[in-house]
């Protein structure tokens, strides 16, 4: 983890640590699914599960010991991974194409529109109103959702092997080809695609994230391979760090990797070190497929092992607002792009949470408004912003507080 002495001396505000990694981690629950639990994805305090046959269902872990069925739905095809935009969730199912669920009221999701693909649809994500999903024996598939209840083809660029997931970065759409490695291609005008080229990533290409200028590959039977990607043009392999089961997901929690590993169970990899190295390996309830983050929790979708949750970050210390009781955390801190601010107040009232820069020019309000008394999260998203130090400054009870925190892309 970052730490940044100088600059929390310079503005001698109260400032919040980042939880470190807990050695070991702690399953906190595990929750049954009465299908094959394969995808996650993560908006606030709900998890959506894909369960394959068994259609998705939404988890509210505010009480991450014990997580709480929400909404379920029965979907076209079998689903298999999600990316959330706002309320809505785009779902890709394995003989059910592209599919748009709102879930505005968590306990009754509602499928409201549609998109078939020619393939078997496996990965996806999001890039403001438009959907790439990664189609199984028909490559990249884009996909207009201005209108979610009428979503469109936009366009689609075949691949050589078997597209499996997708993730967008400044204009790159990277696909996990599988059998033909990683694909980059220049997604910046969606309805004109163009192929860039691909790296080998050593067997099976299973899933990708991006990190600054590097592309975290997990790679069924190679592992974590960290692909260099500052040229889109001219990829190259950086490293390879084995994993003792198949590597199937990575997400990325600032200079951290998260890696679902099969039948070795989640695996955290510190990318900081030349090469890269597994710090954590927790033995999963059952081979781990996909995993996310809520917070200070591991949220690992387990196959028939259903979903486990697994403490991996120590709590974070609270910076308290002075004369005012309200307390306030960032986790995770460092972050990339995406972090959650929580906030506990002693009784209601009004509350403003504003991000700046490290001038104190407001770069944008995350919330601002009356509260009752009790805790609330709020979501900060970076994505457009550069790797560097920012300030969160927290106003309410009277009284104010600041913390800063740090990207890390």
């Amino acid at each position: 983890m970052h730490r940044l002495p100088i600059l929390i001396l310079l503005f001698c505000l109260p400032v919040m640590a980042a939880g470190e990694l807990l050695d070991p981690p702690v399953s906190v629950a595990v929750l049954d699914t009465p299908g094959l639990a394969f995808g996650v994805a993560v908006r606030d305090d709900l998890v959506l599960v894909c369960d394959h046959d068994e259609g998705v269902a939404l988890l509210d872990l505010e009480q991450p010991g014990t997580p709480m069925v929400r909404g379920v739905l029965s979907i076209p095809g079998l689903a298999r991974n999600a990316v959330f935009g706002g309320n809505l969730a785009l779902v890709v199912a394995r003989g059910g194409g592209l599919l748009v669920i709102d879930t505005t009221d968590p306990d009754a999701l509602t499928l409201i529109g549609e998109a078939d693909t020619p393939g078997l649809a496996l990965g996806v994500d999001l890039v403001g109103e438009v959907a790439l999903v990664a189609d199984k024996g028909f490559g990249l598939q884009i996909i207009d959702v201005t209108d979610p209840a009428a979503p469109t083809l936009l366009a689609d660029l075949d691949t050589p092997g078997l597209a499996s997931d997708v993730t967008v970065r400044d204009g790159v759409a990277y696909v996990a080809d599988f059998t033909a490695g990683l694909r980059l291609v220049d997604v910046s005008d969606p309805a004109a695609p163009v192929d860039l080229g691909s790296v080998d990533t050593g067997s099976s290409t299973n899933a990708v994230t991006v990190v600054d200028s590097r592309a975290l590959v997990a790679d069924l039977e190679a592992g974590l391979v960290v692909v260099n990607v500052a040229d889109p043009a001219a990829p190259w392999v950086e490293a390879v760090v084995p994993t003792p089961g198949q590597a199937t997901e990575v997400i990325s929690v600032g200079d951290l990797a998260l890696v679902a590993d099969g039948g070795g169970g989640l695996q955290v990899i510190d990318l900081a070190p030349d090469p890269p190295v597994i710090v954590i390996s927790h033995p999963t309830v059952a081979g781990a497929f996909n995993v996310t983050v809520v917070d200070r929790w591991a949220v690992v979708a387990c196959g028939d092992g259903g979903v486990e949750i697994v403490e991996i970050f120590a709590p974070a210390v609270a910076a308290p607002m002075p004369g005012s009781g309200v307390q306030v955390r960032v986790a995770p801190n460092p972050f990339n792009p995406r972090t959650m601010v929580t906030f506990t107040m002693p009784e209601a009232g009004r509350v403003r949470v504003d991000l700046l820069d490290l001038a104190g020019r407001r770069l944008r309000t995350l919330t601002d408004g009356h509260r009752p008394g009790g805790r609330h999260r709020v979501e900060l998203n970076a994505e457009d912003l550069a790797s560097g130090v920012y300030v969160l400054r927290l106003w309410g009870a009277g009284a104010g507080s600041s913390v800063l925190i740090t990207l890390v892309r």
